[in-house]
């Protein structure tokens, strides 16, 4: 049938889908906050570890610190990136679209992929915080000899 080769719903998987597209839709929204929750959190921590350095970096030494700050930049660029794509298929769902299951098994794929990019923006951050961490060390030692 048309339907088939379309990935629109017959009629009866459409009255099911329709019972369900909230609740859908509301899981969509709640998953959608949760990541931008995590990258505003990121985001923080990073913008606070980059103060901390621009404060203190006349005793500190990082000589990688912009190959650091860059790896930190692109990391959150590419969640950001995840994440819109993944509101933008949250935004496009709906029962009577042309591919509902598709839009949903897509979106979930999404959603790995901003869980990693995500992942890759918190690694960032943490090497930088670990080369400012070495650096704070260093001078420490070095004011106590």
């Amino acid at each position: 049938s048309e339907n088939a080769q379309s990935g629109k719903l017959d009629s009866d998987k459409l009255q099911v889908c329709q019972g369900k597209e909230q609740k859908i839709k509301n899981m969509f929204e709640n998953t959608n906050q949760l990541g931008q929750g995590q990258l505003n959190l990121f985001e923080n921590i990073a913008n606070k570890v980059q103060n901390f350095y621009e404060t203190n970096k006349t005793q500190l030494t990082v000589e990688n610190y912009d190959s650091l700050v860059a790896e930190m930049t692109a990391t959150r660029t590419a969640a950001q990136t995840a994440m819109q794509t993944a509101t933008r298929l949250a935004s496009e769902f709906g029962c009577d679209s042309d591919d509902p299951k598709g839009t949903v098994n897509e979106y979930k794929a999404q959603i790995q992929t901003q869980m990693q990019e995500l992942k890759n923006y918190r690694t960032a951050i943490k090497n930088l915080v670990s080369a400012i961490k070495a650096s704070v060390e260093a001078d420490n030692a070095s004011e106590e000899q």
